[in-house]
């Protein structure tokens, strides 16, 4: 529809708005008849689009719903193979509700608080026996034949089942007041620019949660700041109109992509420590003003790395990454470049104590540390080497400047080589690209210890190597 001329795109969403409100108002569906090209595409016989999996987002269901499909929305765990209820589907929108529980099935609430608001139990002969080999974990979530789903909701006067959220991702304030994400959430993400986002809630000082979120704005090519602004006066519009411990109190904007899991749901654990992270941004920003202000607070060091160690998400001792000018070793001249993308095949040497006590990232040099030297990678810089004799991998820390002789790819210290299986070679065929290893990876590594052990390369992929390199 975004690609039809705006005419076009305004006369199809004010046909599909008249349809559905004719939908809701009367028992007349014309959605064939008026967008058969769409219903074509389906095949032109579907008689039904159920939902499930996770939660069908409102617009979504409006746009289906006015298309003239019967679109309704389902609720099942594995636990329960895998269905307990679906929703009726009517010819009027029935937006939010997944339905009466299937039949031989029951649904009841379990500690309702004041808007009937509770866990979800559910009973049936399509429930569980239990996990297999795991009887505690059966006995937290099936007790008196009642499955403990860990999902809220409420039952409507007929029964009717209306989820809002999972009872683990429910943020409680200091005063005991519940606010439910999802609704939050839906309320919040109304906005044009708004590509996605996800509330949580951050533990405060004083006890209980604050409601915060990390919204992921979709700027469609205009002004990043000026989005930003127009966000920011959304919320406030959005928060102005419902109690205050529901609103949004802290609120941060992210140019990546939320984490999400495999089927797709947000992980909210990692968006809670984004969001601390990002307060100790503003935090470690906010003193740094202070120091630069006052007088006399000695080298940018002080403050300067921290803050910058938080920006990239690094600890201090990865902070300064130097790049660097070019320069020249015996007639040869070499422009250091930050390179993600580099992967490379050559030969490798190694280093002992010979080469001085310091490195040129100005740590001190430890010959049995798992440590490297690159003549133009980022210092310091992680990386996977390779040796192709073996198809063996490690991960190494490049913190200093070589090699200088002519055919070398990387020299690594003595500890590298040993780990690499290559110290008695004196010169071997390696694969070196860059890597961005765990957070615990790189702190063994800081520390001098080895990083986690790696299978080694396929042999139909070495011989690949080998070919890139020319050998047979």
């Amino acid at each position: 529809m975004a690609s039809r001329p705006p005419v076009v795109e305004q006369a199809l969403k004010a046909l599909m708005a008249s349809h559905g409100e004719l939908r809701n108002r009367s028992s007349v569906n014309l959605g064939k008849l008026l967008f058969w090209p769409v219903h074509r595409k389906f095949g032109g016989k579907v008689k039904f689009l159920v939902s499930g999996g996770s939660a069908l987002p409102d617009d979504v269901h409006k746009a289906f719903h006015a298309l003239g499909f019967n679109i309704t929305e389902g609720y099942g765990l594995t636990e329960a193979a895998p269905v307990l209820s679906v929703a009726e589907p009517t010819n009027k929108r029935q937006p939010g509700t997944v339905g009466k529980a299937l039949p031989g099935i029951e649904f009841k609430i379990d500690q309702p608080d004041n808007d009937g608001i509770g866990e979800v139990l559910a009973k049936g002969p399509n429930i569980m026996a239990g996990y297999f080999g795991d009887r505690e974990a059966t006995e937290a979530v099936i007790q008196g034949g009642w499955l403990h789903t860990g999902d809220l909701g409420r039952l409507d006067a007929e029964g009717r089942l209306y989820l809002v959220g999972r009872k683990k991702d429910v943020i409680i304030d200091a005063n005991g007041k519940n606010v439910y994400p999802d609704e939050l959430e839906d309320l919040y993400g109304t906005h044009t620019h708004v590509k996605e986002l996800s509330i949580v809630g951050l533990p405060e000082d004083g006890g209980g949660e604050k409601v915060a979120c990390l919204c992921v704005p979709d700027y469609k090519e205009r002004p990043r700041e000026e989005v930003r602004r127009e966000l920011e006066e959304h919320f406030r519009n959005v928060s102005a109109d419902m109690p205050f411990y529901r609103r949004v109190k802290l609120l941060r904007f992210w140019d990546g992509e939320l984490p999400r899991t495999s089927t797709r749901k947000v992980k909210r654990k990692l968006v809670v420590e984004e969001l601390k992270r990002l307060e100790r941004l503003a935090s470690t920003g906010e003193k740094a003003r202070e120091k630069v202000a006052a007088p006399g607070t000695g080298g940018v060091s002080d403050w300067l790395y921290p803050l910058i160690a938080e920006v990239v998400n690094r600890p201090v001792s990865d902070v300064p990454v130097r790049i660097g000018p070019a320069y020249t070793v015996r007639g040869t001249t070499y422009t250091p470049a930050a390179d993600a993308g580099y992967d490379r095949v050559g030969y490798a040497t190694w280093y002992g104590p010979e080469s001085g006590d310091r490195t040129a990232n100005g740590e001190r040099f430890r010959a049995d540390w798992i440590t490297a030297a690159h003549t133009t990678l980022p210092l310091p810089s992680y990386v996977e080497v390779t040796a192709l004799d073996t198809g063996r991998r490690i991960l190494v820390r490049v913190n200093d400047r070589g090699p200088f002789a002519g055919g070398r790819l990387i020299d690594l210290s003595r500890g590298a080589a040993e780990q690499l299986g290559v110290r008695a070679q004196g010169i071997a065929p390696v694969r070196v690209r860059v890597v961005e290893p765990s957070e615990k990876d790189r702190k063994r590594l800081r520390e001098g210890k080895r990083a986690r052990e790696l299978p080694p390369v396929p042999e139909r992929e070495l011989e690949a190597l080998r070919a890139r390199l020319g050998q047979p």
